[in-house]
C-alpha cells in the first residue's frame, strides 16, 4: 500500500483520484543529479481510496510512515493506493536515458516531475512501454488452462 502524507491538497486528491483499478504506475526514485533519477519499477492499482485518520488504522500495517509521509491523526485524511503486480526493474533506467520518449513535443527527460504526475490515458502507453523497453522488461500475461468439464 501508498500512502499521500495528510497535507496532500485538494487539486491532487483529485488528480490521484482519476486513478482506478489496473492503472500502472512508474516508480521513479530521485537522486541529487536529475538525469540520474532512476525509473526503479511498477505496480499496478488494485484499490483507491480517500481515508479518516480514524480509519487508517486498518491500512497501517501495510504501509510504511517516513518523515514525508506520515500517518494521518484523527481529524486528518489521506489517500492511500492498494497496488499488485509489484515489479522492480531488471535494469533500472536513468531519467538522462529517456531521451527518445516525446509526450507532448517534449522529452521526457526534460519534463517537469514534481511528485505525483498523473498521464493520460493517449501518453502513458508510449511514456510506460518506453521505460519498459529501456529496463528490458516484458509483461507477462497470465496464461489459462482450459479444465475438463
Amino acid at each position: 500500500m501508498f500512502n499521500f502524507p495528510p497535507t496532500i491538497k485538494d487539486s491532487s486528491i483529485k488528480r490521484v483520484m482519476k486513478l482506478s483499478p489496473g492503472s500502472v504506475c512508474l516508480v521513479l526514485v530521485k537522486n541529487t543529479r536529475r538525469v540520474d533519477w532512476e525509473f526503479v519499477g511498477e505496480f499496478t492499482v488494485k484499490n483507491i481510496a480517500v481515508v479518516k485518520g480514524e480509519e487508517f488504522s486498518k491500512y497501517a500495517s501495510r504501509a510504511l510512515e517516513t518523515p514525508n509521509a506520515p500517518f494521518p491523526k484523527p481529524g486528518e485524511r489521506t489517500v492511500i493506493i492498494e497496488f499488485e503486480n509489484l515489479v522492480k526493474y531488471e535494469r533500472l533506467v536513468k531519467l538522462g536515458e529517456c531521451t527518445d520518449i516525446i509526450v507532448k513535443n517534449k522529452l521526457l527527460s526534460k519534463q517537469a516531475i514534481k511528485g505525483f504526475k498523473l498521464l493520460t490515458p493517449d501518453k502513458a502507453p508510449r511514456i510506460i512501454n518506453g521505460v519498459r523497453s529501456k529496463a528490458r522488461y516484458k509483461l507477462v500475461q497470465p496464461t489459462t488452462v482450459s479444465l475438463p468439464q
